[in-house]
């Protein structure tokens, strides 16, 4: 499709632009781009520019009569490619620099639209309505995320055919909340600010299984009496309803600086609270009476495997701390990042980094696609975690994006640290979506859908091989998987 466009283009410049075919020259070039940009021939400009270029033809009025062009086109990467280097001929041209802002906004580079947005004129500053504010964005979000694991029967088979106990920790249905705000610093400078809650509700179920010995009946006979007992194994169930409470802030720095790339250091500070439950586990040997012997009297007893189970809780608090650094470069339709963090969740430390690139195919924001891959490194083992994203604006101010995640995220973070997956349960793999609507530049709403699949653990005591004493344990994972559901508002000043 693009071959028949690029040749129907060329026969009809060679037959409307009387010249064109001879060999070029700056005169012809920058008469008939400046000819053709009053027109508003933006297709023809930019293919006499780009045929200059490739005729080492190039100056300051040819970049910028491409950059507008291609704004006009719609396709915002190739004019920002433009304009910048039309920048470099003369960098306080006002036009260059309002086209320069307008095509940085389209493309979702507010950033870098701010950061030139203070050499527009006041006149152009009024007619676009830019107002530099400190306090430049607002949003909010909440929702729930729904555990397959709450509709887990009350009393659930935790043991194994030789296990005498078996515990489990189960994470349902949880609840979440967000609020942040985004601080313009400086022309280069802004800073994202937030609060996480999140409402983990669990239970903490215990099972234990021993043998119940009891007396069925006493015999006599000749030489005294003997003590009938009846051997069965008995399974008693415990659980627990708890709360695990989540409190975080975020805090994060773009800079970008004038060379195309931008520096991204981030903090993420969690509080968790719970109150955690433990069992301990005793086997004794007990003796009980088999025989009365009554020459001579006496009593012959025979030992029994007796087992005792004590509950203790605890309410239990700790920060967890994560310093994340990511570096994005932006090259015509790419954006390179680089990202590594650090962090000591749930008394381990964890280190990681990661590789995305972001693309824009069609020159615009209107589509755009993120392929990541993340190296995770926490108590000498290691993992990889993949991503993949996609999306566009499907009706005019109507956002669907897509993603894939394949990968074990326990303990990882993503998105320069602002996602912590923190659980203790492990994950599988997960996709989600999400919907955005914007009624103007200054108000939009989003609603977004994660689905995981997830592992759970189980942990059995089995009876020590060495002999009465303290059971040993032993684990099984198995799977289940979580809803998110969360809805959001966009406020931007």
């Amino acid at each position: 499709m693009n071959r028949i466009r690029y040749i129907t283009m060329v026969v009809l410049a060679m037959f409307f632009l009387p010249g064109l075919a001879d060999a070029l020259d700056f005169r012809m070039v920058d008469f008939q781009t400046s000819r053709l940009f009053n027109e508003q021939k933006w297709d023809s400009v930019v293919f006499i520019g780009k045929e200059a270029l490739h005729e080492d033809i190039d100056y300051f009025y040819l970049r910028q009569r491409i950059g507008i062009s291609y704004y006009h086109l719609g396709r915002y990467f190739p004019a920002i490619e433009h304009l910048e280097k039309a920048m470099k001929f003369n960098s306080s041209d006002p036009l260059t620099i309002e086209y320069l802002y307008l095509s940085y906004t389209a493309a979702g580079r507010e950033d870098y639209a701010r950061a030139v947005s203070p050499s527009l004129d006041k006149e152009t500053k009024q007619m676009l309505k830019i107002r530099n504010n400190v306090f430049d964005q607002l949003d909010a979000e909440g929702g729930t995320i729904l555990s397959s694991e709450n509709k887990i029967k009350d009393n659930p088979f935790l043991m194994g055919k030789d296990s005498i106990a078996g515990e489990k920790d189960v994470y349902r249905n949880s609840y979440y909340a967000h609020f942040g705000v985004n601080l313009n610093i400086g022309r280069r400078v802004s800073v994202y600010v937030c609060y996480n809650y999140m409402d983990f509700l669990k239970v903490k179920y215990f099972q234990n299984a021993g043998p119940r010995n009891t007396l069925v009946k006493i015999a006599d006979s000749s030489w005294g009496k003997q003590y009938i007992y009846s051997h069965s194994k008995v399974t008693n169930d415990t659980s627990f309803q708890y709360h695990m409470t989540q409190h975080e802030a975020y805090l994060s720095v773009s800079v970008v600086l004038p060379t195309g790339f931008r520096i991204r250091p981030a903090f993420h500070f969690l509080n968790v609270s719970y109150t955690d439950f433990m069992v301990r586990h005793s086997q004794q040997t007990v003796l009980d009476t088999s025989r009365y012997m009554t020459r001579p009297p006496r009593y012959i007893l025979i030992p029994f495997i007796s087992i005792t189970d004590t509950y203790t809780r605890k309410d239990t608090s700790f920060n967890n701390y994560l310093g994340s650094l990511s570096i994005d470069w932006d090259i015509k339709i790419f954006r390179l990042s680089l990202s590594g963090s650090i962090s000591n969740l749930n008394a381990k430390t964890q280190t990681q980094g990661g590789f995305s690139l972001t693309y824009f195919p069609l020159g615009s924001g209107v589509f755009y696609g993120t392929s990541a891959i993340t190296a995770f490194f926490e108590s000498g083992k290691s993992r990889l975690i993949f991503q993949q994203t996609v999306g566009g604006e499907v009706w005019k101010r109507l956002w669907i994006e897509g993603s894939l995640i394949y990968g074990d995220l326990s303990n990882a973070n993503l998105s320069n640290g602002y996602l912590v997956y923190n659980i203790t349960d492990s994950y599988n793999y997960g996709a989600g979506a999400n919907l955005s609507y914007y009624f103007s530049k200054h108000l939009g709403i989003s609603f977004s859908y994660q689905f995981f699949s997830k592992e759970s653990t189980t942990t059995y005591m089995v009876p020590n091989p060495e002999g009465p004493g303290r059971p040993i344990p032993a684990t099984t994972n198995s799977n289940y998987y979580t809803n998110t559901l969360i809805g959001g508002i966009k406020w931007k000043l």
